[in-house]
């Protein structure tokens, strides 16, 4: 009983979740953070990579210093929640960057990263109440993905009981 409990409400939060993303433009970034992390290497759980892609998508907008920026790049690669990116070329484009303009503009930097990372401009320009919705479903996300190991550690926890008893 408890369990079924349990299922219904991780189905309610579900449903709530995918109000949260309510634009064309939130569905093509998601989606477009699905397929840049589904088969990545790693093993932090789908939701984090997901945060983890839109929040990089959301900062390649920022004004940065170059160097500070390849090193971030090359940190990025080791976490391996991308896969099809080549890191060794996208540093090596933007070290040609580095090279090529003494105080480099924000445009061609972002314009080769996104170009890296298979993102459009448009993809990331997003309103308040975009970036509002997006902080929402991550925060359900994360909410959700925490009900769930607490319950399976309720679980396991009951099958050790259950075990020891017998």
């Amino acid at each position: 009983m408890a369990s079924q409990n349990f299922d219904q409400q991780r189905l309610k939060d579900l449903e709530e979740i995918q109000t949260y993303i309510n634009t064309p433009k939130l569905q093509s970034l998601l989606a477009w953070a699905e397929r840049i992390t589904y088969t990545s290497e790693t093993n932090i759980k789908p939701v984090g990579k997901r945060a983890i892609a839109l929040a990089n998508a959301n900062a390649y907008t920022l004004d940065s210093f170059l160097k500070d920026f390849i090193k971030y790049v090359e940190e990025v690669k080791k976490i391996k929640v991308y896969n099809k990116i080549d890191f060794n070329k996208l540093v090596e484009k933007l070290e040609k960057l580095e090279k090529l303009q003494e105080r480099p503009t924000e445009k061609p930097i972002i314009q080769t990263v996104l170009e890296a990372f298979q993102l459009k401009p448009e993809m990331i320009d997003l309103s308040e109440e975009e970036i509002n919705s997006l902080e929402n479903y991550f925060s359900q996300g994360k909410r959700i993905s925490n009900a769930i190991d607490r319950q399976v550690v309720a679980l396991e926890w009951e099958r050790v009981v259950r075990l020891r008893a017998t």
